[in-house]
């Protein structure tokens, strides 16, 4: 596994989300009963496809008491294919099913060049009068 993300669900468990190093075209999942200390076997979840690039996950709400349905929720965010089109996928059932998925980021969300190099970058704008320049 590389580049692993964790989560942990709402039965205390942790998911291991992780890149496909191996080409494989699928992001690889375990589940960890033990605080992440151990995971058990590592196989493909093939609802979610992955270029061998980097992704995230989060439960959507944390605070939210123990098997409730908002607690089950997860986000999950990537691309499909290489860099480009980054998209959002919801589980309502703690990462068992990603039904659906939306794009967020249409085309090249990165610089190209230069010191963010395969960064997400959203450019914002701070409230106020733009900076003086020297």
């Amino acid at each position: 596994m590389d580049a692993i993300k964790t989560v942990e669900l709402s039965d205390g468990r942790v998911l291991l989300k992780s890149r496909d190093n191996a080409n494989q075209g699928y992001r690889k999942v375990a589940i960890s009963t033990d605080g992440g200390a151990t995971h058990g076997p590592v196989t493909q979840d093939t609802e979610l496809p992955d270029p061998a690039n980097n992704g995230a996950i989060a439960r959507m709400f944390p605070a939210e008491a123990q098997g409730s349905a908002d607690s089950m929720k997860l986000i999950f965010t990537n691309s499909k294919s290489g860099r480009e089109n980054v998209s959002a996928r919801i589980s309502c059932d703690d990462g068992a099913t990603w039904p659906g998925v939306r794009t967020i980021r249409a085309g090249w969300p990165y610089p190209r060049s230069g010191p963010t190099w395969g960064s997400f970058f959203v450019p914002t704008r701070l409230p106020g009068p733009p900076p003086k320049r020297a």
